[in-house]
């Protein structure tokens, strides 16, 4: 009779996975080597390096028992201390509903931000507002929540309609003057982002769509000039 060694059973190490495992050792405040130490006979056959591995992605999959037993471990620990909050589903639809309102993802603020709480990376934050983390500190959710709240309302986009656009023309063609005419001298004042090249996209039809202060600016030009020369009294 023949004996052999089944191989262990692998699992794929999704995002999911590696992210509730960076949410404990950050929870729970005890790194995977401390943790390894004390825990010496249950964890027997995992090493620091294989979960680095893990961890830095340069392993794709994990021996199923090895993650088990690590998850099961840092689950029985308990919070650093009390400064940890619970990613709520409240807390979540507030996330989106201020990435739709101003159009600044999480990755830009972190970017952009200053005084930035310590050991809050990119990687952190884009797990934690995709719901991939279940618990992180107060400190991260205030700090995202209140740099949010330092940006506007993300300029609205509407249809460029067929009656817009012949308004437009007609408006063209009343005065006399096209868009570069139209926007010069008011690099000072115009919205942000209009330009003559962009006007000329909207009259050929080839953009459908703009942003609603960039219309309204430039209908408002328009109304208040005078008839050209040429057009009948």
């Amino acid at each position: 009779m023949t004996s052999h060694h089944s191989a262990p059973d692998r699992i794929y190490l999704t995002e999911a996975k590696l992210a509730s495992l960076r949410a404990h050792i950050l929870r729970t405040g005890v790194a995977v080597p401390a943790l390894l130490k004390a825990q010496e006979k249950e964890t027997q056959g995992i090493t620091y390096k294989i979960v680095y591995d893990w961890l830095t992605g340069r392993v794709k999959s994990a021996d199923a028992k090895h993650y088990k037993i690590l998850v099961k471990i840092y689950k029985k620990l308990p919070d650093e201390n009390e400064n940890y909050a619970e990613i709520s589903e409240e807390l979540l639809l507030k996330f989106k509903k201020e990435k739709a309102r101003t159009g600044v993802s999480a990755k830009k603020i972190f970017q952009t931000a200053e005084n930035i709480p310590k050991g809050l990376t990119v990687f952190h934050v884009e797990n934690l507002t995709r719901g991939l983390v279940k618990k992180t500190r107060r400190e991260y959710l205030e700090f995202l929540l209140s740099e949010w709240k330092k940006y506007a309302d993300a300029p609205i986009r509407i249809s460029i309609t067929s009656e817009m656009l012949a308004h437009m023309l007609q408006e063209k063609e009343r005065t006399g003057i096209g868009p570069m005419a139209l926007l010069h001298g008011t690099k000072k004042d115009r919205p942000q982002g209009l330009t003559t090249s962009l006007m000329d996209s909207w009259l050929a039809g080839k953009t459908k769509s703009a942003r609603k202060d960039h219309l309204d600016y430039v209908f408002e030009r328009w109304r208040k000039l005078p008839g050209s020369k040429k057009s009948p009294a």
